[in-house]
């Protein structure tokens, strides 16, 4: 089973790298309705995008807060944070603090501003730079739902789903032929 949890993790960071390139969904965006479809965490796709576009580069471009990573803990929130919150509060901050730290040491920094001031005068290094930040988040977020509730794993995969229905069906049938 745990090589099928990093198989599945590595489909969500490949998928969200995949939306990213597309041009259709920047950092967050493409984490969040990742995320949310694999784990089916019930948001629509337009209420994923209207959650998570604020946070898209840097707090809409303020250079701040990378949107990847921003987008890797509201994923965490929505899969993981269940009701009475007050009940999951600690379990909240520890998803942040956790993908924080982690993000940082891999990265160095969370601060959009100074993860591509390097390449920011270069559009291509800039688009692979920060689809690549969107793959390793949605990774990230994906190994620690994985790790907090390995059961999940089988809500992800969905044996049972009719892989003709939607985008989430064929994705889920994506993940299974890459295990």
């Amino acid at each position: 089973m745990d090589t099928e949890k990093v198989r599945l993790a590595k489909a969500v960071g490949k998928k969200a790298y995949s939306l990213f390139k597309s041009g259709k969904f920047l950092c967050a965006e493409a984490i969040l309705v990742t995320i949310n479809e694999v784990f089916k965490g019930g948001l629509t796709e337009k209420q994923a995008i209207s959650l998570s576009a604020p946070f898209c580069e840097g707090l809409g471009q303020a250079g701040c807060l990378c949107g990847a990573l921003s987008g890797a803990i509201m994923a965490c929130g929505l899969i993981l944070i269940e009701f009475p919150l007050w009940k999951r509060r600690k379990l909240a901050r520890r998803i942040s603090h956790t993908l924080h730290n982690s993000f940082k040491i891999k990265n160095k920094a969370t601060c959009c501003r100074i993860l591509t001031k390097k390449v920011k005068n270069n559009k291509d290094k800039h688009v692979e730079q920060c689809a690549s930040l969107t793959a390793y988040s949605a990774e990230m977020a994906a190994n620690f739902i994985l790790e907090e509730r390995p059961s999940l794993i089988h809500v992800a995969l969905d044996l049972n789903e009719d892989t003709s229905k939607s985008p989430l069906n064929r994705f889920s049938s994506w993940v299974k032929n890459l295990l």
